[in-house]
């Protein structure tokens, strides 16, 4: 299946392309009070971004914090730790660091995806989402009935089963988390990468689904949203 669309400006495609698709909500007020800004490397240096910024009169709205839930060192270099989970050594005060930018005007923003990897490994770890997620079933399998391994640059991880409403369920509650602490959004990264040769919860075809599991991510993120009932806000 295809569909052309036509204009004569680049607004008329746009236009109708977002006649056919959906029109996004205007973004929250905030975003438009200054600039968001990537910072990294812990709550010192973090903060002392922020109050530098402040100092020199630049007008900032929020900042992404996307190593949040930790750092690991690969062959391809540094790493995120995808568990979502605060990390204790980079953010020992996670909840308090972004309650008090908030407090000064500036949002935080974080990162997730619909990766787990197993943080046995990682010393100060205080949650496995990867292990819980395994226990309950909450993974994609490979064809021998086992989480799928996938090799991301240097570190393998698995995916979550969209098809599986209990998935969907957990995961939203781990966002929820967030949301609750006062982070006020977050890069929805991947989605892409199903592979063709596994099984799925609900039995539907993963070939089929392929193309089906960035719209159910992108539309699981939404609902998280909702549901905390910060749409307008966020």
């Amino acid at each position: 299946r295809g569909r052309i669309l036509y204009g004569d400006t680049l607004l008329d495609i746009v236009e109708t392309y977002t006649e056919y698709s959906g029109r996004m909500d205007p973004l929250p007020q905030w975003t438009q009070t200054g600039s968001i800004v990537r910072l990294y490397g812990g709550s010192d240096a973090v903060q002392s971004a922020v109050d530098e910024l402040k100092e020199a009169d630049s007008p900032l709205a929020g900042v992404w914090i996307e190593d949040w839930c930790g750092l690991r060192t690969t062959p391809f270099g540094k790493r995120i730790w995808w568990n979502w989970v605060g990390d204790e050594d980079l953010y020992p005060n996670w909840a308090d660091l972004v309650g008090s930018l908030r407090d000064d005007d500036v949002r935080v923003l974080a990162y997730f995806n619909p990766f787990l990897t197993d943080v046995a490994e990682k010393e100060n770890a205080t949650r496995n989402l990867y292990a819980e997620a395994a226990a309950e079933g909450y993974l994609v399998e490979d064809i021998e009935g086992g989480p799928i391994q996938i090799e991301n640059g240097g570190f393998f991880a698995s995916m979550i089963d969209l098809t599986n409403e209990d998935t969907r369920t957990w995961i939203k509650g781990i966002m929820r988390e967030q949301i609750d602490l006062g982070v006020s959004g977050w890069m929805a990264d991947f989605g892409e990468a199903l592979p063709y040769d596994v099984k799925l919860h609900s039995g539907v075809d993963s070939r089929v689904y392929h193309n089906d599991y960035p719209y159910e991510w992108a539309k699981l993120n939404r609902e998280a949203i909702r549901e905390a009932g910060v749409e307008e806000d966020f």
